[in-house]
């Protein structure tokens, strides 16, 4: 939260000369920018945070890509975990926060965007539940949870398989 906030507010005073006379679409998307810039770091921060513990005891690792042998814990293997992890996040927030602008500066460009206060709140909360709707899943998608890597790239035990898998959690 502290990340979030802290640059929040940092690129909103930097971006104060450019947000003081626009509107319309630059208005948009420079908030959009600022929004998905704070609401991004949170999350990668928040996901490093929650999963510190991991970094440090390991996760475990599996000889096969059916992890069903075990083969024991990699600090190295979970630490990649993490950062895809956190990073899966801030394309969550990205995706979720890009489908809303995009579809208010559509509307406005080809002139289906409403003037009065309720439909243009109501159309407002569509995009946002677009948004959800379909950036959520796709972002989670992007990264499976099940991952490898090369037995060479983790810990020196592990060097004498070709590949290690692990899964990466949610």
């Amino acid at each position: 939260m502290v990340s979030s906030i802290g640059l929040g507010l940092t690129l909103r005073k930097m971006t104060s000369g450019l947000t003081k006379g626009a509107t319309g679409n630059k208005l948009l998307l420079l908030n959009f920018f600022v929004a998905a810039a704070a609401s991004g770091s949170a999350n990668f921060f928040n996901g490093l945070c929650m999963r510190y513990t991991e970094i440090n005891k390991g996760i475990s690792v599996y000889s096969d890509p059916d992890m069903n042998e075990e083969i024991g814990v990699s600090s190295v293997a979970a630490k990649k975990a993490v950062y895809i992890t956190a990073g899966s996040r801030v394309a969550m927030s990205a995706i979720s926060q890009s489908i809303p602008v995009a579809m208010m500066i559509t509307m406005r460009g080809i002139g289906m965007s409403p003037k009065a206060k309720g439909p243009k709140t109501a159309l407002e909360l569509g995009t946002i539940g677009c948004g959800l709707y379909l950036g959520l899943p796709y972002s989670v998608a992007m990264f499976p949870s099940e991952s490898v890597m090369a037995g060479k790239e983790a810990e020196d035990k592990f060097h004498k398989f070709d590949y290690i898998y692990y899964n990466r959690g949610k």
